[in-house]
């Protein structure tokens, strides 16, 4: 059975490691799989023209960041064909089985090919409305398309009811305790934070910076750490910075810290959180995403609500000031992590782009 994936870019967001990971676990199990993305940003109403100096500037910087990608998956996921595309117009994707979107843009051109497309699943990672207007509206449209849904939380279905769609199949995403583990934790002096740098609004990163800065004042001993596919404006030039990192690269970084900071204001999952769980890393964040399904507050992390930089600076110093509190909440995540595990996931995810 030949199983097609389209992915709006390749690149090292956490949607896209997720459907490539499916992609791999899929082809393991026999099935003939091929992730396709587009050679240049590609998405509905905004395609770009060579033409034009900035656009063929910003064209050839996703470009490098594209074959980057290629050359590191490529041993990550080896069981898998990665394919660059021009565009996703038929002639260019082989006929498949099963065609498996995995954000609004690519559900958008998928739906528009009448032809050898198969089966077609839509793998909903987040309730993608954070675009300008325009994008909103055609991304709100494409929950209502004829696809089978799969979505990652029972916040994207309580989304999807609230806006009149209907709702989809939830598979939790799973996290490889193989690789994302920590034997020898210990508590570094100073402590270290981490923070996700995302230019997407939603996910809060200018709250995190903010009460990182407020906790730094109340606990001086304190140090941040940011990783992302790239550097930001918002990041102070003083901090350490890990720019597009993946496999053991991204471990040892979860591992060389202590607290996790999650300021996202909405989240589909959100893959690091779970990540640093597994590496021990203490969860300071906001009851969305996962936190919203997996987190208990005091437990397994500590949670406050978006938006709020006080609440979550306050639990950053708690933490610090409570070494005992830290212990606890840094192993009770890790064995909630070690909960959510791969081969459950990619069973459910079998059954459900299989059956018909």
């Amino acid at each position: 059975m030949k199983i097609n994936f389209y992915l709006p870019s390749f690149s090292l967001s956490g949607g896209v490691r997720v459907a490539s990971f499916y992609a791999n676990e899929l082809a393991k199990r026999g099935y003939k799989v091929k992730c396709y993305a587009p050679r240049f940003p590609q998405r509905p109403g905004q395609e770009y023209s060579v033409k034009k100096t900035f656009r063929s500037l910003r064209r050839y910087v996703k470009n490098s960041i594209h074959y980057e990608f290629l050359y590191a998956v490529r041993e990550l996921y080896p069981l898998v064909e990665f394919c660059d595309v021009e565009n996703f117009k038929e002639k260019g994707i082989e006929s498949a089985d099963i065609s498996i979107a995995t954000s609004w843009s690519t559900a958008y051109y998928l739906n528009k090919i009448k032809t050898n497309a198969g089966k077609k699943v839509y793998f909903v990672q987040d309730f993608e409305t954070w675009g300008d207007s325009k994008e909103t509206k055609i991304s709100l449209s494409t929950y209502a398309y004829d696809m089978k849904k799969i979505v990652i939380s029972n916040w994207i279905n309580k989304q999807l009811i609230a806006h009149g769609f209907d709702e989809g199949e939830v598979i939790y995403n799973g996290i490889d305790t193989t690789v994302f583990s920590n034997t020898d934790k210990k508590v570094h002096a100073p402590i270290r934070c981490l923070l996700l740098d995302h230019t997407g609004k939603h996910k809060g990163t200018k709250y995190g910076l903010a009460a990182f800065e407020e906790a730094k004042k109340r606990y001086p001993r304190l140090e941040l750490v940011m990783f992302g596919m790239k550097k930001s404006e918002i990041v102070p030039r003083e901090i350490e910075y890990h720019e597009n990192i993946m496999g053991q690269e991204l471990v040892n970084l979860y591992c060389s810290t202590d607290i996790f900071i999650f300021p996202s204001i909405n989240e589909g999952w959100g893959l690091t959180p779970v990540e640093a769980m597994a590496c021990k890393c203490a969860v300071v964040g906001n009851a969305v995403g996962c936190m919203a399904e997996i987190g208990t507050d005091q437990e397994n992390a500590l949670i406050g609500r978006p938006k709020d930089i006080k609440s979550m600076a306050d639990n950053i110093v708690r933490l610090c000031n409570d070494r005992e509190l830290l212990t606890k909440i840094s192993e009770n995540g890790r064995l909630t992590a070690q909960g959510l595990d791969w081969t459950n996931s990619v069973d459910k995810f079998e059954r459900a782009i299989t059956l018909k």
